[in-house]
C-alpha cells in the first residue's frame, strides 16, 4: 500500500464517520423533541380529563371573574362510593401560571396544570366550553386545548 492509497482510505473513512455522527445526532434530537411533545400532550390530556369529569357530574356550573369556574355536584358516585354533595371550582392563577382545583372544603387547592398562559370558560348549551393556552419554557410554540363537556343537571 502506498501513502496515497492510505490517505484516500483515511479520507473516505473520515467522511463516513462524519456522516454517521451527523445522522445519529439528528435522530437523537428528533427523538428528544418527540418525547417532550408526548409528555406535554399527556399532561394536557390528564388536565382535560379532570375538567371534563367534574363538569359531567355537575348539576350547576357558573363562571365568575372570567377565569374561575364554579361547579355544584349533588348525589354523585365515584369508585363505588356515593357522595351527597360537592362544590368545586377551577381557579386560574395568572401570577403563577397554574390552573388549580379547589374543592372548597378547607384543603389546599391542587395544581392540575402548569405554564398556563390563559383560560377561558363559557357556560353554553347545558355544558361548559373552555380553552386553555399553555406555553412551556422549553418550547417556542403555544399549545391550545379547546374542550366542551355537558353538565348532568339543568
Amino acid at each position: 500500500m502506498t501513502l496515497t492509497e492510505m490517505l484516500i482510505g483515511i479520507a473516505i473513512s473520515a467522511t463516513i464517520m462524519i456522516a454517521t455522527i451527523t445522522m445519529v445526532n439528528y435522530c437523537f434530537s428528533a427523538y428528544a423533541t418527540t418525547q417532550n411533545q408526548i409528555a406535554n400532550d399527556s399532561g394536557l390530556y390528564d388536565t382535560t380529563d379532570i375538567i371534563n369529569r367534574y363538569i359531567r357530574e355537575a348539576e350547576f356550573c357558573s363562571v365568575k371573574e372570567g377565569s374561575t369556574l364554579y361547579i355544584s355536584i349533588n348525589d354523585y358516585s365515584a369508585i363505588g362510593t356515593t357522595f351527597s354533595s360537592d362544590d368545586v371550582r377551577f381557579i386560574y392563577d395568572a401570577a403563577k401560571q397554574t390552573l388549580l382545583l379547589d374543592k372548597m372544603d378547607g384543603t389546599k387547592a391542587l395544581v392540575i396544570a402548569n405554564h398556563i398562559t390563559s383560560v377561558k370558560w363559557e357556560v353554553y348549551n347545558n355544558g361548559v366550553r373552555y380553552q386553555l393556552e399553555q406555553k412551556l419554557p422549553t418550547s417556542n410554540e403555544t399549545d391550545f386545548v379547546n374542550g366542551y363537556a355537558y353538565c348532568r343537571g339543568r
